[in-house]
């Protein structure tokens, strides 16, 4: 008999037997000691009674897999059919009236939109990770949930037992459980980015530690891709999650080139969502506002890597300054037009204003404490974790008025920065590789709306501008192409005049003509029928010098 060893919230003890084929987890109560027999049997007895009463407050479950690794079953004890977040999971035959069997198809990944967790996660033929988080802790308190899990000092079970509950995941490999080790990726990820991701990921963790201490948990990572045999050369993107312990990193193809350097881009990222081992309670703490919270959480996480990159790169001030105004110029991109306050918007479901806009409402809160926001990390993070710490949110009152204005954003973005010493100004010289890049990013969604008949899409990681391959509604524009030129003004030295014969076409009834990086393409000729709503302003931010100082 193979022992298993189960970690995360909820109720339950499992115990696994082998099939013809198979390998089995049950998940059942159990009583807290091997020898006081007749006490579990009473116990079971209390329990299934209670259960039958409508009173227990979780149902006993089991989980098998098969060797091919292309179905999941699940197996629910409950005297009535149970009503259960099944989401992807099917109603099958069942041999018992009190047993209710669901099936799961494995064979591919189930990566939903949004916030939410991936279902499954394919790493390899032989390898996948199941999401039963939502089915034992579920968002509406209209479903039945499953046991989870015991306290783990309480089991019975071998210190060396493999985990095979995981925050909610379940890892199996070849109908077994597995392990979650420090590291666990697609097979398609190379050996040489897995030394690159664990590098950075080390290095964002001994400089978090330094100001706030340990990380609540050890933690693992699981890579996966977000498309499965994509190509290398069409582009970078990325998404991920991180629960606590466990941080799930997903990537498409064109990330893992690494031959000319990490991305930095991806390093920034890997920072965030090593940084929500930190911060993620701060979701929790009930006694400050909903779009507060998620500002904290997300911008928080903006902030802190953007602490730990200046400090790696050696940018310090410059390279802080420079984040915080990009923050500042995507959260007044972003809502300026929608003529709503920040706080509406965020609280609305608007979570994309969180990272930017909250980014600069977590600067502000650092250097009230000190004028190097560095230093201030720790001391904020640690009383903003505290339930007390609400007084000092509520009591700022300009926080109040810019994120709660019903003036433009802009206004009250540009002043709340000038109270606390820093010029906030539009800029058309002197851009950062970062602005240039924006502007050219947002040509291009534009220019590809018009062309593709509103169905557009673009991969934008590691700095290269790729047109979605999936699109095939457009009208001249290469799908998987490289565009890096407008009327032959490249996007690297001219793209503000890039921009503007995009907007002389959009006036005038024009085209343009878009050059792609393979110099034996084709140029296409793009015409606008729709101009843009609203265009990107760079911004510049700068430190305010007082008088007589250097």
């Amino acid at each position: 008999m193979l022992s298993v060893r189960l970690q995360g919230s909820g109720c339950g003890r499992g115990d696994m037997r082998e099939t013809a084929g198979k390998a089995f987890i049950r998940l059942v109560p159990v009583a807290p000691k091997p020898w006081a027999l007749l006490a579990a049997l009473l116990l079971w007895a209390l329990l299934t009674a209670n259960a039958w009463a409508g009173t227990r407050d979780c149902l006993a479950s089991g989980l098998e897999v098969d060797t091919a690794m292309s179905k999941a079953t699940l197996r629910v004890t409950a005297r009535s059919t149970p009503k259960l977040n099944l989401q992807e999971w099917q109603a099958s035959k069942r041999s018992r009236s009190d047993e209710h069997v669901y099936t799961l198809d494995i064979s591919r990944s189930l990566l939903p939109e949004g916030r939410k967790y991936p279902l499954i996660i394919r790493l390899a033929p032989s390898t996948v990770a199941i999401n039963l988080q939502p089915l034992i802790n579920p968002d509406d308190s209209q479903f039945e949930r499953l046991c989870g899990d015991i306290d783990p000092e309480t089991s019975q079970l071998p210190a060396s037992s493999p985990v095979t509950l995981f925050e909610g995941y379940a890892f199996f490999s070849d109908g077994r459980p597995i392990p979650v080790p420090t590291l666990l990726a697609d097979q398609g990820v190379p050996q040489a980015f897995r030394s690159q991701y664990q590098d950075w990921l080390e290095k964002a963790q001994k400089f978090y530690r330094r100001a706030l201490g340990p990380e609540p948990h050890s933690v693992s990572s699981v890579i996966f891709l977000l498309e499965q045999g994509a190509n290398t050369q069409q582009g970078c993107r990325f998404s991920g999650s991180s629960l606590p312990g466990l941080l799930l990193i997903g990537l498409r193809a064109g990330c893992l080139d690494t031959s000319k350097g990490f991305p930095n881009d991806l390093s920034h990222f890997i920072a965030h969502e090593a940084f929500h081992q930190w911060n993620q309670d701060v979701q929790m703490m009930e006694s400050l506002p909903q779009e507060s919270r998620i500002m904290l959480l997300e911008g928080g996480a903006e902030m802190a890597a953007s602490l730990f990159l200046s400090e790696v790169t050696g940018s310090k001030e410059q390279g802080i300054t420079r984040d915080v105004g990009a923050a500042a110029e995507s959260c007044i991109d972003q809502a300026e037009y929608k003529k709503r306050p920040l706080n509406d918007l965020i609280s609305g479901g608007e979570y994309q204003l969180a990272y930017s806009c909250g980014m600069v409402y977590t600067f502000i809160n650092l250097i009230r404490i000190d004028s190097d926001p560095a230093v201030a990390l720790g001391t904020f993070w640690k009383s903003t974790l505290q339930e007390n710490s609400s007084s000092r949110f509520n009591g700022s009152t300009d926080f109040n008025e810019a994120f709660g204005a019903r003036s433009p954003v802009q206004n009250a973005m540009i002043e709340l920065l000038a109270q606390n010493g820093y010029a906030l100004r539009e800029t058309i010289s002197g851009l950062s590789k970062d602005q240039q890049f924006r502007i050219a990013a947002e040509l291009m969604r534009e220019v590809s709306r018009n062309d593709c008949q509103g169905n557009y899409g673009l991969f934008t990681g590691g700095g290269v501008i790729v047109l979605d391959p999936e699109v095939k509604t457009c009208s001249s524009l290469r799908p998987g192409g490289k565009p890096v030129a407008v009327d032959g003004f490249d996007f690297r030295e001219h793209v503000l005049d890039a921009r503007s014969a995009w907007i002389s076409a959009c006036r005038n009834g024009g085209a343009v003509s878009i050059d792609y990086s393979d110099s034996s393409a084709k140029p296409s000729i793009v015409s606008c029928q729709s101009p843009p709503r609203s265009l990107y302003t760079p911004f510049h931010l700068s430190r305010i010098t007082p008088r007589g100082q250097p």
